[in-house]
């Protein structure tokens, strides 16, 4: 006989015996004290550290830069800071701390950060987005990037002078170039020193014709170069110009 019991206490109740063929049958009294539980087992969770949770991947040209949202779920219940990096920051660039809102819901909460890729050599990089608190654990993703040559720029159209902003992605002080490839402009300078990661400003202005001189079909065109004699290897960003007349 199975005696099953869901409470503690005392239980009292009669149990009918029949003999299925004769008919006969017996009645016992039985009384069941029912005590408290004994643990049977105990289960063991263990969380193991996470590991990157998806790929984030980038392209973008000598110069220029790519941002990107990487989106992780939160099962906080108390806000928190977590601490953001990655291991080669000349490539990519995030914020030192993302801080986060408790109370999520079971299903956890969506939070994000920004992820930059400005790239200062040309090639494949491959890094690792890290996300630690204390309280939330730690997030990690991989971060693929692709660094093409420059590309060209433009036109910039203008009827007198135009400033054009030229960064040096570069970690370190370097010393460029400018040049064009029309005499008719004329160049603030024809050589910039720019520290790290620092933006300087090149004004073009156009020389108008004067007198009989006329302007080929209405406008001058021509390509302004920066180059970096430290980098011979590398090509020179290009920007086109046109100097329209009123």
């Amino acid at each position: 006989m199975k005696f099953f019991c869901y409470t503690e206490g005392n239980v009292a109740l009669s149990v009918r015996l029949v003999n299925e063929e004769s008919g006969e049958y017996l009645v016992l009294d039985a009384h069941v004290t029912v005590s408290k539980a004994i643990d049977v087992d105990t289960l063991c969770f263990e969380a193991p550290s996470v590991g990157p949770e998806r790929i984030l991947y980038f392209k973008a040209p000598l110069g220029g830069s790519q941002t990107q949202t990487f989106t992780f779920t939160s099962y906080a219940n108390a806000g928190a800071e977590l601490l953001c990096s990655v291991q080669d920051s000349t490539s990519f660039s995030v914020p030192a701390v993302c801080k986060i809102d408790g109370s999520a819901p079971w299903e956890g909460k969506s939070e994000s950060i920004r992820v930059k890729f400005e790239p200062e050599a040309i090639g494949e990089f491959t890094d690792t987005l890290a996300l630690v608190s204390n309280i939330v654990g730690e997030y990690k993703c991989t971060l693929h990037g692709l660094s093409v040559p420059p590309l060209p720029q433009g036109p910039y159209v203008f009827s007198t002078s135009k400033d054009i902003e030229f960064k040096n992605v570069f970690s370190s002080q370097k010393d460029f170039e400018v040049m064009v490839d029309n005499p008719r402009f004329i160049l603030s300078t024809t050589s910039l020193s720019i520290p790290a990661k620092t933006t300087k400003t090149i004004t073009v202005k156009v020389d108008l014709p004067t007198g009989g001189e006329k302007m080929a079909q209405g406008s001058e065109t021509g390509k302004l170069f920066v180059s970096c004699p430290q980098l011979k290897e590398f090509p020179p960003w290009v920007y086109y110009l046109e100097a329209a007349t009123a």
